[in-house]
């Protein structure tokens, strides 16, 4: 394997490293490290893209390594509103008729509800996404 291939799957691995910590991207200080993490990672992708061939073991080592420490990343506040679309979904409702704060919904209100922002508006995601929201929250109820 040439030499020239290790850089560019360093930056990519050593970018997420450096994003691991700085995802809540509201918190204060957190957005220069999160982009400087960025920076690593696209210039290490860019790198790689002057070869005419990688490696399957090095391109998919890389791809799920990258994925698997951004996987313990902490999630946005985003993620309540998903679960809270899902149940939406799965007890029968249309998200894109009823906004969170609905009266109708009382009765699946719990405690993701209190935590989903800009309850006066409905979903805004694509089907597929509500879908897929309804999926993830009948296998976890909770973020």
């Amino acid at each position: 394997m040439k030499h020239c291939l290790i850089l560019p799957a360093l930056l990519l691995l050593g970018g997420a490293c450096l994003m691991l910590p700085f995802g809540r991207l509201h918190a204060y200080g957190s957005v220069p490290w999160f982009l400087a993490g960025a920076g690593l990672m696209a210039t290490g992708y860019f790198w790689s893209l002057r070869e005419k061939s990688i490696p399957g073991w090095l391109f998919w080592g890389v791809a799920v390594g990258v994925r698997f420490l951004l996987l313990w990343q902490s999630p946005g506040d985003d993620i309540f509103r998903y679960v809270w679309e899902g149940r939406v979904l799965l007890a029968g409702y249309n998200p894109y008729l009823h906004s969170p704060d609905a009266s109708l919904l009382e009765t699946i209100r719990g405690g993701v509800w209190e935590s989903v922002q800009y309850k006066s508006f409905t979903a805004i995601y694509p089907p597929l996404a509500e879908w897929s929201f309804a999926v993830f929250s009948g296998v976890l109820p909770a973020p």
